[in-house]
């Protein structure tokens, strides 16, 4: 049994990383439409300006996404890996051919380690990021949307004294063009 051991933990090392990368997609998906429903009106103003933008604001959020499904989507890969190994006795077969636990308890454990890693690096440094710069592009859209507004010489309205009174801008604006 010399090269048994290292087809069983490349066959656990495969299904775990297998597994986890289904679940973290399907995790993750639903987690970025929870964050897209949230800031539904500034991606649509984000659409209406350019796809483009659009596009870069969804990749934006989804590293807050990938740092929550991550760890999420390896804790079921393992649960659904293991549950599936156990009801098909192939744990029982493995033990009867003389096969030592920690074979294929090392492939899990090495795998653990690089997803907690992985999931690190995106929860304390990726995701933090991607988030300030998400929410600076959204500022930034909304100061060009409200540039846009003024330099279209549109007059503003402010309530003074509970009375709505507005902003000389507007007529100063078409009495200078006039000039």
């Amino acid at each position: 049994m010399t090269g048994s051991p290292r087809i069983i933990r490349v066959y656990v090392l495969r299904e775990i990383l297998g597994t986890t990368l289904l679940c973290t997609v399907i995790l993750s998906i639903i987690l970025l439409y929870g964050n897209l429903s949230k800031h539904d009106e500034a991606l649509f103003r984000a659409l209406s300006l350019s796809p483009a933008l659009f596009f870069e604001l969804i990749g934006l959020l989804l590293p807050f996404a990938l740092s929550l499904g991550l760890p999420f989507g390896f804790s079921l890969a393992v649960i659904f890996c293991v549950g599936k190994w156990s009801a098909d006795r192939e744990l029982v077969a493995l033990q009867s051919l003389g096969v030592k636990q920690s074979t294929w308890v090392t492939p899990i454990f090495l795998s653990a380690l690089l997803v907690s890693s992985l999931g690190c690096f995106a929860s304390l440094h990726w995701s933090p990021l991607s988030r300030g710069a998400f929410d600076s592009r959204i500022r930034e859209m909304a100061w060009q949307d409200f540039q846009c507004w003024i330099d279209e010489w549109r007059e503003i309205d402010f309530k003074i004294n509970n009375e709505e009174q507005s902003n000389l801008m507007g007529g100063l604006g078409t009495g200078l063009r006039n000039k």
